[in-house]
């Protein structure tokens, strides 16, 4: 286990260890810093909510609340923390992620591949290069930019918070859209046919990347540990 993924644990470990109200303060805390700083330098981040961890493990101690550590703003209290970090390196950041990169070209080729035209009684299968293109940038600004801004602000909003599950399956909705409406105003341009069995087997590199993933890089107890308290 590298060092990011066990001050992670930590982390969790004492989330499930603070009373209610300090363990709430710091999962909207933790839960900010981690959509809003993505960019960020992963072991800086886990380096400094484990700090905030440790501090609310004594607070609890004391009997003290997370706002007489850190006020009663949090989002400003986050904002402030994530100025002071380091960005990471692209380099870094590619290495770090090089499994959601596989799943979205895996999901790309699913989504763009599923286009068909019947020729003698034969259904042929083909990939629209730029559908990819297109689903491509759209991926990446929603796993990167929509899903991030919506996540980030609705931790410290509970308006938003009811929000989000809905604006995400929006956005989602409309990235399954997109290919059929190409396809429908004849923009499936740039054709190259591809064999049938690609499309079950794009369909099989992004459930086992996704699960491969989420396993590598969160601590998957501690996170099912959470799941009910906030």
């Amino acid at each position: 286990m590298t060092k990011t993924k066990q001050l992670m644990k930590n982390s969790y470990q004492i989330l499930n260890s603070l009373t209610p109200d300090n363990g709430k303060f710091f999962f909207d805390l933790m839960s900010y810093l981690r959509t809003k700083g993505f960019l960020k330098n992963a072991l800086s981040l886990e380096l400094k909510i484990n700090e905030i961890a440790n501090d609310l493990k004594i607070a609890d101690l004391e009997g003290l609340s997370a706002e007489t550590f850190f006020g009663n703003q949090p989002k400003e209290t986050a904002q402030e923390i994530l100025k002071s970090l380091p960005n990471d390196k692209i380099s870094h950041l590619f290495k770090t992620h090089f499994l959601l990169l596989i799943s979205f070209l895996g999901t790309i080729l699913f989504i763009s591949s599923t286009y068909t035209y019947e020729m003698n009684g034969i259904d042929h299968y083909y990939i629209s290069l730029l559908a990819v293109l297109i689903m491509t940038i759209y991926l990446i600004l929603f796993t990167f930019i929509i899903t991030s801004s919506i996540i980030s602000h609705g931790v410290f909003n509970q308006k938003m918070r009811r929000r989000t599950p809905y604006l995400i399956w929006v956005v989602t909705m409309l990235g399954l859209i997109i290919p059929r409406l190409l396809h429908v105003f004849h923009l499936d341009i740039w054709r190259y046919e591809i064999p049938a069995y690609w499309q079950g087997t794009a369909l099989k590199i992004i459930m086992t990347t996704i699960v491969v993933y989420v396993i590598q890089q969160f601590p998957i107890v501690e996170i099912f540990k959470t799941r009910n308290r906030f």
